[in-house]
């Protein structure tokens, strides 16, 4: 029986990324159908996930909440959330792609910048020491 308060959902190939643990976790996954309230999307291989994750579709330049309805193998139903998206999202910042590649950019320099101070700490010192 079809349940008739469930929206129609459209076939779609989009590809995709689920993004969990405060966005340093992600797996690339395939929408294979969409509606407004939800989804299924198919992974490469069968993995465990957390009940509840963003999902994020590049080719629409959106961000879901998801929240798991039901896995089947390397399938899961989602129930999507516009309401839940990243804050930065919603406020017409940049994708949550953009903002990790970001992070890890200025992870990435905050490491150089201490190696610097580091270096610029020990020429400190042993300029004093030769001056005793």
């Amino acid at each position: 029986m079809d349940n008739p308060e469930r929206a129609v959902r459209s076939r779609s190939l989009l590809g995709a990324r689920i993004i969990f643990n405060n966005g340093s976790s992600t797996v690339d996954c395939m929408v294979r159908n969409i509606s407004a309230s939800g989804a299924k999307v198919t992974l490469d291989s069968v993995i465990d996930l957390p009940d509840e994750f963003q999902l994020n579709i590049p080719q629409r330049g959106k961000t879901y909440w998801a929240r798991v309805a039901w896995r089947n193998h390397s399938e899961l139903g989602l129930m999507l959330s516009a309401t839940q998206t990243d804050p930065a999202l919603m406020a017409g910042g940049a994708g949550t792609e953009d903002l990790l590649v970001e992070c890890r950019r200025l992870g990435e320099e905050n490491v150089k910048l201490r190696a610097i101070v580091r270096q610029l700490r020990a020429a400190l010192v042993e300029k004093k020491q030769n001056r005793i």
